[in-house]
């Protein structure tokens, strides 16, 4: 299979890397992370076998449904779903159940970048899928000072999206995404309304169980702490231990130095304000700046095991692949009393890729959105993705099951 073909798009300017959307090889990762049932124990192989037997045996699922619910995911499920280490078979059953159900009536799968709702929900960088940590999981970045809808709905199918996205751009053997939530410059106006956050929490636990491997909370305001404290019980402790509240400067640049006045609901960057209105009005695209354009979407050497494709990944204009620096040992931070972790900067930088990390937090990369050059680079992955998924329902049908 051929991947689709795509023009490079420049994705940086400045002292950065200069990098762009190319094509290589596919690569193949160590056997034991292309297959996670080797890891198993006899125990947890029978568990895994019997959800496989519930599934095979259901006329009711389609092709399309099997090859969703692959090893990997029903794995998935299992850890989500264990009572004191032990995995329970019919809990992640009904779970996945559960989760076709909602991705049914959620319409998950016609969420597509071509969408104009989604293109006006993303129009001014809020969400973008950037950049890796060093252990080469993607990136998705949340900027609250950027909003610019009122309709939770359609900030909630904006934000499925994403997480669609950030999973279609996971290399082989990566199965979690990093969340970094940037508070800085937010006005109290465009904090998300309680209802948002325990809507979209609900959603990330109980349908893309073990997918989140940290969500760093960067420079969060005081008046977070009080919807905090009423969304955080409805999270599990697991999900929670994940949590890293960022509230001390990096070694580059101070993490506070970027926020604005507490009373604008945006930013100054570059000499531009970077505000945008929440009214009646139709928001209008954050400019593109000095000719400088966003990219770099894709995480390092998107392969696939058994697959002759070529895959897309980030790379230096010179056409090779930057490799991610050996990670120092993570800083100390301290637990707060719900779980999650307090600290510093540095260990925001100690988990990313530093060649990607934008440099406002402590990062080589100069990054500026250009909603162009981004949307130019969803759609690539997107096409790719789906001759992808296409050749695996093919095979599901011509096997016949697991």
């Amino acid at each position: 299979m051929m991947a689709a073909t795509t023009t490079p798009t420049s994705a940086y300017s400045g002292s950065g890397p200069a990098l762009c959307v190319v094509h290589h090889p596919a690569t193949t990762p160590p056997a034991a992370i292309l297959d996670p049932v080797a890891q198993l124990d006899n125990v947890q192989r029978a568990a895994l076998d019997a959800v496989a037997i519930l599934i095979s045996a259901d006329p009711s699922w389609t092709p399309a449904q099997r090859a969703w619910a692959d090893h990997a995911c029903i794995l998935r499920y299992l850890r989500a779903t264990q009572e004191n280490g032990v995995f329970q078979p019919m809990q992640a059953h009904a779970s996945l159940v559960a989760t076709l159900r909602w991705r049914t009536e959620f319409g998950v799968d016609q969420l597509l970048p071509s969408d104009p709702a989604l293109r006006a929900e993303g129009a001014t960088g809020k969400q973008m899928v950037h950049g890796r940590t060093r252990g080469g999981h993607p990136i998705l970045f949340l900027r609250p000072r950027h909003e610019n809808s009122r309709d939770e709905d359609a900030q909630l199918r904006y934000c499925v999206f994403n997480l669609e996205l950030v999973i279609r751009a996971m290399p082989a053997g990566v199965e979690k995404l990093a969340i970094v939530i940037d508070f800085a410059g937010m006005a109290m106006s465009k904090n998300p309304s309680l209802s948002m956050s325990r809507r979209f929490a609900t959603i990330l636990q109980a349908h893309y169980p073990e997918r989140l491997f940290k969500a760093f909370m960067v420079q969060p305001p005081w008046f977070f702490a009080a919807a905090w404290k009423l969304v955080q019980p409805f999270i599990h402790p697991v999900t929670r231990a994940k949590v890293v509240f960022v509230t001390g400067d990096t070694v580059a640049t101070p993490l506070a130095s970027r926020a604005a006045s507490p009373d604008r609901a945006g930013v100054i960057a570059n000499g531009v304000d970077e505000d945008v209105s929440l009214g009646d009005e139709t928001p209008s695209p954050a400019p593109s700046r000095g000719g400088w354009s966003f990219g770099g979407l894709f995480g390092r050497g998107r392969s696939r095991s058994n697959t002759a494709s070529s895959s897309i990944s980030v790379a230096s204009s010179t056409g090779s692949i930057p490799t991610p620096p050996t990670a120092p040992a993570p800083p100390g931070g301290a637990t707060n009393a719900d779980g999650t972790m307090q600290a510093g900067a540095d260990a925001l930088i100690a988990e990313m890729d530093l060649n990607f990390l934008p440099r406002e937090y402590g990062g080589r990369a100069e990054v500026e959105w250009d909603a162009d050059a981004y949307w130019r680079e969803v759609e690539a992955l997107w096409r790719v993705t789906d001759a992808e998924w296409v050749e695996k329902v093919q095979e599901v049908e011509k096997k016949g099951g697991y």
